[in-house]
């Protein structure tokens, strides 16, 4: 191969606008030339230094730039930018961002099916708060004689799983029975929840009402899971 063109030596360092055939041929010539390979160390020195000085300039302009967007007190050089595609093309996002308060300014309408679909979901993800699933235990307690039954309150957060598909139990939390009746408080109405033996057998199944609350009955005191379908039990507190 004849020796390559100093364009071309300077298309291999940057590679760019050869083809795989064209790189490895001169490749295979540097590796047998050594005026070739000279001159390939000194273009290549020179290319390293433009291009690590050429980024210390777009990051000086880059941080100049986001300063003059946030504070206003500085016009970056409209030269660089001229100059480096990458840093006009940042500018042109910058400058073309509305900032917040210009946002809210037009005060756009929702679309009442997205505002329904929103609240749905905030609705949904609102975790049941103990203290109030402890009053609703206390609203239950009034015509009942509160010794016959062990109360325990949840803390929820929604995550919907499958409760038991030949996969282990997640989501659960163990609990310690006297053996009396259990009256659980989730806060949740008309949802599912379910009693598992600490070897993960399903043992009862209940929907609380429209208090979120749920009674289980005919437990032999000992430790067991308590699962509910469609949240985690992030906490439990014992209510005496």
């Amino acid at each position: 191969m004849e020796c390559p063109e100093r364009t071309d030596l300077i298309s291999f360092i940057i590679e760019k606008y050869l083809s795989y055939d064209e790189r490895d041929r001169i490749k295979q010539h540097l590796r047998e030339c050594d005026i070739c390979r000279t001159i390939y160390a000194g273009l290549k020195g020179k290319i390293d230094r433009m291009m690590l000085e050429n980024e210390r300039v777009c990051e000086m302009y880059r941080a100049r730039l986001m300063k003059f967007h946030v504070e206003s007190d500085e016009i970056p050089d409209s030269k660089h930018i001229e100059e480096c595609y990458a840093c006009r093309a940042l500018n042109d996002i910058v400058k073309d961002t509305p900032e917040f308060e210009e946002i809210m300014a037009l005060n756009i309408p929702v679309p009442a099916t997205l505002k329904n679909t929103i609240d749905s979901l905030l609705s949904h993800r609102q975790a049941a708060h103990p203290e109030n699933s402890a009053l609703k235990l206390k609203d239950f307690f009034k015509d009942k004689k509160e010794h016959l039954f062990d109360k325990i309150s949840l803390f929820l957060t929604p995550a919907p799983q499958p409760a038991f598909l030949g996969k282990r139990l997640s989501g659960v939390k163990e609990v310690e029975l006297t053996g009396k009746s259990v009256v659980i408080s989730t806060g949740k109405a008309h949802a599912a929840v379910k009693i598992y033996s600490i070897k993960d057998i399903e043992l009862q199944s209940k929907k609380t009402d429209g208090e979120g609350i749920v009674v289980f009955e005919n437990f032999l005191p000992g430790k067991y899971k308590i699962y509910m379908e469609g949240f985690k039990i992030e906490k439990l507190n014992y209510i005496t």
